[in-house]
């Protein structure tokens, strides 16, 4: 039983890496059984094809990262948005980074199948799970989705490009795109305090 699920989870960091890498149209599924290292009758043991991978994969990052929203949700309110950067430094970035292959495929997909049900959206319903997401202002919804979800992710995945193109340590620019975070992202939740 341990073997087949080391196989599984080798079978999801080959997909994430080569839906990265070829996007998940380009991917094929003799690739990603090359890259984890099995035969391909095992990931339609494990999986109904890259669909169903891809899907699992979206889903573990929702459920993880609706978990770590969960663990600090108290620490969301509005009257501690002060401390939204700190989160951001110490929980969010690194949980991303983490994940970076992966959201460089949710956001290629993202692009190519825009509609009402993309995983960015469905991140953006776990960041207002505590709120009605009805009754939530049509401007905090932008300001959530615009300003933070694909901020974050876009940055995650051009960070290293950046920063060498512009001859910029990843510090500086870590600093740089935490300032600007802070007056779009942060000040419209401190505007909200007021």
């Amino acid at each position: 039983m341990e073997d087949k699920q080391k196989a599984r989870d080798r079978i999801l960091k080959a997909a994430v890496k080569i839906f990265a890498e070829k996007s998940f149209d380009g991917a094929r599924v003799d690739e990603i059984a090359r890259q984890a290292k099995v035969p391909k009758s095992l990931i339609y043991y494990h999986f109904s094809g890259k669909e169903q991978l891809l899907e699992v994969l979206t889903d573990d990052f929702i459920e993880k990262y609706r978990g770590i929203i969960e663990a600090h949700r108290g620490k969301e309110n509005r009257s501690e948005a002060k401390q939204i950067g700190d989160r951001m430094n110490t929980i969010y970035y690194p949980y991303g980074m983490q994940n970076e292959n992966l959201i460089r495929t949710l956001l290629m997909d993202s692009l190519k199948y825009a509609g009402n049900n993309t995983a960015l959206f469905k991140l953006l319903c776990v960041l207002r799970e505590d709120q009605d997401i009805e009754d939530t202002t049509k401007s905090e919804l932008v300001n959530e989705f615009f300003f933070n979800i694909l901020p974050c992710m876009t940055y995650i995945c051009f960070a290293e490009g950046f920063a060498e193109y512009f001859h910029m340590s990843k510090k500086e620019l870590h600093h740089s795109f935490m300032e600007a975070y802070s007056q779009n992202h942060i000040a419209a939740h401190l505007e909200k305090e007021s």
